[in-house]
């Protein structure tokens, strides 16, 4: 014997049409924010990039300069930091 359910519980009958345009609205809905999301993503990502680009430029030139400037303690200190790796590597 069927169960009649009131008018609010009523399931509405699927179509092939109305299947199509449901999952349509759904993409559009859900893809809206996701380009958005990934847009936001992308720019930050675009911009740390950018900052990390210049902080190395800006290491290099200062690198560059002094060692211009004091050419014989920048080659001690090559000299040392080599020893010390070698010395740290062996053990």
């Amino acid at each position: 014997m069927p169960v009649s359910l009131p008018g609010a519980f009523r399931l509405k009958p699927l179509t092939l049409a109305g299947s199509r345009e449901t999952c349509s609205d759904s993409a559009t809905k859900w893809s809206a924010p996701y380009d958005t999301v990934m847009s936001d993503v992308s720019e930050r990502g675009n911009a740390a990039m950018e900052a990390a680009q210049d902080a190395a430029s800006s290491i290099e030139e200062t690198l560059e300069d002094a060692i211009q400037q004091r050419p014989i303690a920048a080659v001690g200190l090559a000299i040392g930091l080599g020893f010390l790796i070698g010395v740290t590597w062996r053990r």
